[in-house]
């Protein structure tokens, strides 16, 4: 057991904001622990939470419409202030550690001078995060990336593509710096 969980308190609170967001239409394991704070937007029942998941203050997850899809696996922490907006789709896989202030989107803006960016048309494509991923604090997964099952990707990066499997990466656009052993 983690050192986070070892010492998690689950308050009257915790239990109320589950079953509210469960009444939205979250699927929610009762196991799941929302703190206080985070916000499930758009399209609840979009979403999916497995069981023993923890989603740490002020997270915001939101399926962006009503085809839009995020699942999230068992035994996975999200940390304070992730950003997951999902335009089409997005997979979290179990055990994974999302640490604050990661930034997950599908979805990116057209570029083409024919018109302002603002009246483009969005670009979408799915992101994939296999089980048992580290994303450190403050790191930005753009669309259509897959982290392979154990890799970890280190603070501050930017994945610009997939990353295989027990890789670690790290930087801006992330590169490999070696392998888990």
């Amino acid at each position: 057991m983690s050192q986070f969980h070892r010492h998690l308190k689950v308050s009257w609170r915790d239990r109320l904001r589950n079953f509210i967001n469960r009444k939205r239409g979250v699927a929610l394991d009762k196991s799941v622990i929302i703190q206080r704070g985070t916000e499930i937007l758009r399209f609840p029942r979009n979403v999916e939470v497995g069981a023993g998941t923890v989603i740490k203050k002020n997270a915001q997850i939101c399926a962006c419409n009503e085809q839009a899809k995020i699942k999230v696996g068992a035994r996975t922490t999200i940390g304070d202030y992730a950003y997951i907006y999902a335009s089409k789709q997005i997979t979290i896989g179990s055990n994974v550690l999302i640490a604050p202030f990661c930034y997950l989107v599908d979805g990116n803006h057209g570029t083409s001078r024919s018109k302002p960016i603002r009246d483009q048309e969005l670009e979408f494509a799915p992101i994939t995060i296999e089980d048992d991923v580290w994303l450190g604090a403050r790191v930005a997964v753009l669309p259509g990336i897959t982290i392979g099952k154990g890799a970890i990707l280190a603070a501050g990066s930017v994945a610009t593509k997939s990353i295989p499997e027990y890789e670690i990466w790290g930087g801006v656009p992330a590169r490999k710096l070696g392998e888990r052993t």
